[in-house]
């Protein structure tokens, strides 16, 4: 609600409806006045509700690639902003959508949290060794999550905190996440991880093929051969404080031939809680 003297017409505040009551229109010069002084609503950050419901909407594309070995294509860096504040956990899922299910294999290569206008790195994980690379600890689920062909993740932020997680590792399963350089698959997943260095004090770029792989570092993802399709199973992060308005970024790559095709769409989620 405007302040002050803003609920009463003015000269300078016309007229623009008689009904159900007077209403004005602000002039611009008014309205950066009355905002100077205090007098104007502040403006909403706008964010997703990131633990009501895990938010698929961060990948734009599936890469097609047609080799007989893991891609060295470049990483695709997109983001989302969250309102979620407080003390929580960053949670990302993946879910089974292709019928060929080992073309499921979708690598991660970091995650950066920035600030509200994007300029300052608050928190970033990367990936690169055995034992996880930088930033602290993240852990896997164990069991694959049933799920179905409609769209979304098959539970909520706040079941997935309920579940007991291990360390993530070399090991591999259909229902967890693992450190690995390769896939051992065809058409799918990525030949190595990316740069921390590159990303160390510098937001990663924004696009599709943004982020060059490092053949010898290691990235986080889900072995999806012999998994249930639609399916799904999540990671979490180590306990962080979030102020409510930033950014999720992520460094990531969907791969699979252009039949059957991988629904980037419905495949990788973001949550947190």
């Amino acid at each position: 609600m405007v302040k002050r003297n803003s609920g009463v017409i003015g000269p300078k505040q016309e007229i623009t409806s008689a009904i159900a009551g007077a209403k004005g229109c602000h002039e611009s010069f008014d309205q950066y006045n009355a905002e100077k002084g205090g007098n104007w609503p502040s403006v909403i950050i706008p964010g997703t509700n990131t633990s009501t419901s895990f938010y698929g909407g961060v990948p734009t594309r599936t890469y097609y690639d047609y080799t007989n070995a893991d891609t060295t294509q470049a990483f695709d860096c997109k983001q989302v902003q969250t309102q979620f504040s407080g003390t929580g956990r960053l949670y990302i899922g993946i879910k089974v959508t292709n019928s060929t299910t080992y073309y499921n294999d979708i690598s991660i290569g970091g995650i950066q949290i920035l600030s509200s206008d994007q300029s300052t790195i608050n928190q970033s994980w990367f990936f690169t060794s055995s034992l996880g690379g930088t930033g602290s600890t993240w852990q896997t689920y164990t069991s694959q999550i049933t799920g179905s062909s409609s769209y979304g993740f098959p539970v909520t932020p706040a079941t997935a905190s309920g579940y007991t997680y291990s360390n993530i590792s070399t090991s591999t399963g259909t229902g967890r996440f693992s450190w690995a350089t390769s896939t051992g698959s065809y058409n799918t997943g990525t030949a190595g991880g990316i740069s921390s260095s590159a990303w160390t004090s510098t937001p990663m770029t924004l696009g599709t093929g943004q982020i060059s792989q490092v053949g010898s570092n290691y990235y986080a993802y889900r072995e999806t051969s012999g998994s249930t399709q639609y399916s799904g199973t999540v990671m979490r992060s180590p306990s962080r404080t979030w102020s409510g308005s930033e950014w999720i970024r992520i460094a990531f790559l969907i791969v699979s031939p252009s039949s059957p095709v991988t629904n980037y769409a419905d495949s990788l989620f973001v949550g947190t809680y």
